[in-house]
């Protein structure tokens, strides 16, 4: 995958619902990391997304979904993680762990009540691509504790960078008239999370179609592979997404005027790829 590359507290625990099919496109499952493991530590920094099951998916899925920074200092982690789970959004918990550079795993465990959360993950050379391994808990959330489940994680390159696509209205029922338009996102992740475990976006939107055209600053966030972005100037946008492919492309969800110069009442939606 690209170096270029949707949410929220501490670690809860709910009933296993059905993970969504969604992957990360280009992303190999690694089932276990080699005996002669050559990862520097300090490469894993950054944007993560962990969660049970066996797909990274572009929203809250699974029994635990974990987003936010983590951060190496020799072997030793760190991490600031927002969970969304079955139980409903709850506080940033901060972890603790080691990588081992010999075998490639990384482990991090949060012993805040009202759970003791341990995640336990066999990290490939290259961190953007699907690490495998377990979260379990011994703790008491949704009136459930968990033995070590099934698990994947992936590290998300920052999202600097111009991506340009075709968007449409793709509403449930598109609006009539609505012609569709290209668009350009040129983003600067910051290197800093904020106190939500959420990295920080700038940047420009610019669209054009035969319709109207706007160009327009927006500011927002990306924790885990989602991201939100609005407009900081007199025009209006609201922009919702998902990184698709480790950088190389997002999924545009939802470009929303409520003010114009476009349609108000259109969605758009579309693909944007790395320029």
């Amino acid at each position: 995958m690209s170096s270029r590359l949707l949410y929220k507290g501490t670690v809860l625990l709910g009933l296993p619902i059905l993970l969504a099919a969604l992957t990360l496109s280009g992303c190999n499952v690694v089932s276990s990391a080699s005996a002669a493991y050559q990862q520097p530590p300090a490469g894993m920094s950054g944007n993560w997304q962990i969660q049970t099951g066996s797909a990274i998916t572009p929203g809250p899925k699974g029994a635990v979904f974990l987003a936010g920074a983590v951060e190496m200092q020799g072997s030793q982690a760190t991490a600031t993680l927002a969970t969304d789970a079955i139980c409903g959004v709850q506080p940033v918990a901060n972890y603790t762990g080691t990588f081992n550079d010999t075998t490639g795993v990384l482990t991090l465990t949060n012993t805040q009540p009202p759970a003791a959360v341990t995640v336990s993950l066999a990290v490939p050379p290259d961190t953007t691509t699907l690490s495998v391994g377990t979260i379990g808990a011994s703790g008491i959330v949704c009136a459930l504790a968990m033995a070590p489940t099934a698990s994947v994680g992936v590290q998300i390159p920052p999202l600097t960078g111009t991506y340009t696509g075709t968007i449409q209205d793709t509403a449930p029922t598109p609006a009539p008239g609505v012609k569709p338009g290209t668009a350009t996102l040129t983003l600067t992740q910051s290197t800093t999370p904020n106190t939500n475990a959420q990295f920080p976006l700038t940047g420009i939107f610019q669209f054009t179609s035969s319709d109207c055209s706007a160009s327009v600053p927006v500011a927002g966030t990306i924790s885990g592979v989602g991201f939100t972005l609005s407009s900081t100037g007199s025009t209006a946008v609201t922009i919702s997404g998902a990184d698709a492919s480790g950088g190389t492309a997002l999924t545009i969800n939802d470009v929303y005027f409520p003010n114009g110069p476009c349609p108000g009442f259109a969605m758009y939606s579309g693909t944007l790829n790395l320029q």
